[in-house]
C-alpha cells in the first residue's frame, strides 16, 4: 500500500496518557509518529497555530492556509482525522468557500488515499464519512455537489421549510428548532442520534463558537514557524484547550 513518505513523520511532543490503542495501517502509523486511538463518543478537531498561538486572522481571507504555509503534514493530519470519523461537520461559510469541496480523507491528502480506505475498512466504517452542514439560516447553494452526494443539512425549522422546496434528491434536511442560531451542542446531539460517535468538525468561528465542555472534545495543535506580528486575530484557546507545546492529542478540560 503506497503512501508518499516524502513528508516528515509527525513528531509527537505531548500526548495525553491512557488513550485507546489504534488500528492504523503500518504506513499511516509511520507517518503519524505512532498509534492513534479515540475514546467514544468524541468530538475532535485540529488547529494549526503560529508561534504566538494564533489560528485565524479575521481580516485575511483563508488565513488558515497562510498560517499553515501550505504544509503537507497539515493536509495529512486533516485526512487522517477524516478517515477516523463517522461524520465531518462543516458550516455554511466553509461550504460556500469551497464550491467544489467534498471533505473526504483523500481530498485532504491524495497520496494516502489507499491507506485511508484501508483504515476505514479496519474500523468497519463506510467508504467515506458522512458530511453534515450546519446552517441555521439555510444559506447554502442547492447546486453544491456535496448536496448531490447526499450531505446532511442541520438547520432551523423556517430554513428547512424553504430548503425542502428545492433540495437535491440525495440530501437529508434535519430541523433543530425555530431559532436560526443553533448551538454546537444541539448539532452534536443530532449527529449522535444518527449513530455518529466520532465527529470531526471543520467550522469557522461563527459556527463553532465556544465549544461546550460536555461535548467530550479533543484537540490537536500543530505549530507553524510563522508569527502573527500583532495582527488582529483569533487564538487557539478560544473555545478549545490549547496545549502549552506542539502536540498531537490533548483532552479538553472537563471532558
Amino acid at each position: 500500500m503506497g503512501v508518499d513518505l516524502s513528508i516528515e513523520p509527525l513528531q509527537v511532543l505531548y500526548e495525553a496518557a491512557g488513550l485507546p490503542p489504534s488500528d492504523l495501517p503500518p504506513a499511516l502509523q509511520e507517518l503519524c509518529g505512532g498509534g492513534l486511538g479515540f475514546d467514544k463518543p468524541r468530538v475532535y478537531a485540529n488547529f494549526v497555530s503560529t508561534l504566538d498561538g494564533v489560528v485565524a486572522i479575521p481580516s485575511l481571507a483563508q488565513s488558515n492556509k497562510v498560517i499553515s504555509a501550505g504544509s503537507e503534514g497539515d493536509r495529512f493530519v486533516m485526512g487522517l482525522l477524516r478517515a477516523c470519523a463517522d461524520v465531518v461537520l462543516i458550516g455554511a461559510g466553509t461550504l460556500q468557500g469551497s464550491p467544489y469541496g467534498s471533505w473526504t480523507p483523500e481530498r485532504a491528502y491524495p497520496p494516502a488515499a489507499d491507506a485511508f480506505a484501508e483504515l476505514r475498512r479496519r474500523l468497519g466504517r463506510a467508504s467515506t464519512p458522512e458530511l453534515a452542514i450546519l446552517s441555521g439560516g439555510g444559506s447554502i447553494a442547492p447546486s453544491h455537489p456535496a448536496l448531490d452526494a447526499g450531505a446532511l443539512v442541520l438547520t432551523s425549522e423556517p430554513a428547512a421549510a424553504r430548503l425542502r422546496r428545492r433540495p437535491p434528491a440525495a440530501s437529508t434536511i434535519v430541523a433543530l428548532g425555530e431559532e436560526t442560531t443553533i448551538e454546537p451542542r444541539r448539532a452534536v446531539e443530532a449527529l449522535r442520534e444518527r449513530g455518529h460517535r466520532l465527529i470531526s468538525p471543520k467550522l469557522g468561528r461563527t459556527a463553532l463558537g465556544p465549544w461546550p465542555p460536555t461535548a467530550s472534545s479533543m484537540s490537536c495543535s500543530s505549530r507553524s514557524p510563522r508569527c502573527s506580528r500583532g495582527a488582529p486575530r483569533s487564538r487557539a484557546d478560544s473555545g478549545w484547550s490549547r496545549p502549552s507545546t506542539c502536540c498531537r492529542w490533548a483532552s479538553r478540560a472537563g471532558s
